[in-house]
Order: C-alpha cells, then sequence, then structure tokens
C-alpha cells in the first residue's frame, strides 16, 4: 500500500483521498478512525465542554449515571457507558468491566489483583481493576 501525505496550497481545506482497488478490512478500520469524532460532549458544575478523546483516562457508569474521568478532574456525561463506547468507537479504548472502559494508552502498569482479576495503575496514580471477563482482552492487548 502506497501512502502520500502532502501539504495543501495556501487556504485550500485539508483533505483525505483514498484510492482502493478492494475494500478490506483493513481500509474499513481506517475509514471508521478517520469518520470518528475527536471530543465528547462533557458537563462539570452546570457548564457543558467538548473534551478531547485523548484526555480521556476511564470511563464510568454509576448509579445509572456516566462520568468520563480526565487526569484530576471527573466530568458527568448525559450519555449512557454504551453510547460512548460507540462514540470512542475503534479509539484506544478497552472495556475492563460493565461499568468501566480505560484508555489503554493511559495505563502505566498492570498486575495480578489475584482471583484471574488484574490491577492497572493509570499515568494519573488510579487504580482500577480489570474483572476476570475482561482480563484475557487486557492480556491480548499488552502482550502477556
Amino acid at each position: 500500500m502506497k501512502i502520500i501525505i502532502q501539504n495543501p496550497i495556501e487556504n485550500e481545506e485539508d483533505s483525505i483521498v483514498i484510492n482502493v482497488k478492494n475494500m478490506t478490512d483493513k481500509v474499513m478500520r481506517a475509514l471508521e478512525i478517520l469518520k470518528s469524532p475527536d471530543d465528547v460532549s462533557v458537563q462539570l458544575d452546570n457548564q457543558t465542554f467538548k473534551l478531547p478523546i485523548p484526555e480521556i483516562f476511564y470511563v464510568e457508569s454509576v448509579d445509572f449515571k456516566t462520568f468520563v474521568c480526565a487526569e484530576s478532574v471527573v466530568y458527568q456525561s448525559k450519555l449512557k457507558l454504551y453510547e460512548i463506547e460507540a462514540v470512542l468507537g475503534q479509539s484506544d479504548f478497552l472495556k475492563i468491566s460493565r461499568q468501566v472502559t480505560v484508555n489503554v494508552g493511559k495505563i502505566r502498569s498492570v498486575a495480578s489483583a489475584g482471583g484471574g482479576r488484574i490491577e492497572v495503575m493509570l499515568a494519573n496514580g488510579e487504580k482500577l481493576i480489570v474483572s476476570r471477563q475482561y482480563a484475557p482482552d487486557l492480556k491480548e492487548r499488552f502482550g502477556l
């Protein structure tokens, strides 16, 4: 596959042109990533913000409310967990329990937590538990 990157002419809008003979799974994944949004709407203190997806550490559902956790701030979302997971799409996120989806890029370390569970430490020092059901996915992602 040949990739060509060009700088647009001054005042020309950025664009992407994909020429393919066969629409492969690899091309479809690339299209999904390109089409996915860059941010998520979240609320804090009666204000709405657009939080860039790479700044999200994890998303958690507690008592029918959805919380979006950044490095040091916890926002709330009007979306349900499965709706945010759909927005995150092919991003670098992984479901680690029924209630939590984590940004894999924010994981600093992993350790056994006993009973087939795994403890992950995030870059901000928070620790989360990966349930037995989702531990194989994390192991595969980290090559463990």
